[in-house]
């Protein structure tokens, strides 16, 4: 099942994901263009378990498990990241990134693999505005349930 997808104007981020915890399984590949429109995969919701943001400071990505028609997402659980400065690793492109080894678990933002031993639940919010720090959210259980997925800019 492809995610529905949800830009702001002038977004540029790369989003890399895989099927399975500690990015093992399939692998997709998307690019948004600042000038518009995404390139290469469509993202399988049901089959997303890890992924990586690339991404300028600022940008928020927004993993949810509910439609982007359902106006009511916010009561579905949800997972946002922001790519900050001090909460981000550079790529070797030189680009601000973020790691997220499980959906459903708070790692560091640069996390080769999700830790069991020091696996804990990333912060929660009741909305995108609200939440506080690099990555939050509400309820858990997000690996391969993503039905949306909402990129935009937030001032930091």
């Amino acid at each position: 099942m492809s995610v529905d997808w949800m830009i702001a104007p002038k977004i540029r981020c790369d989003l890399r994901g895989w099927s399975g915890p500690n990015y093992s399984g399939y692998e997709t590949l998307s690019r948004i263009f600042a000038a518009g429109g995404r390139q290469k995969d469509d993202i399988d919701g049901l089959a997303f378990g890890s992924c990586w943001v690339v991404a300028p400071f600022g940008t928020r990505v927004i993993f949810s498990c509910a439609p982007e028609a359902d106006e009511q997402w916010l009561s579905s659980p949800w997972r946002a990241v922001v790519i900050r400065k001090g909460s981000s690793f550079m790529t070797k492109a030189g680009l601000p990134g973020i790691r997220i080894p499980d959906l459903n678990w708070l790692d560091k933002p640069n996390a080769q693999r999700t830790d069991p031993d020091f696996q804990e639940g990333f912060p929660q919010a009741k909305t995108p505005d609200e939440g506080e720090g690099w990555t939050f959210g509400t309820g858990y259980n997000l690996r391969n349930r993503i039905h949306s997925i909402r990129i935009d800019k937030i001032k930091l």
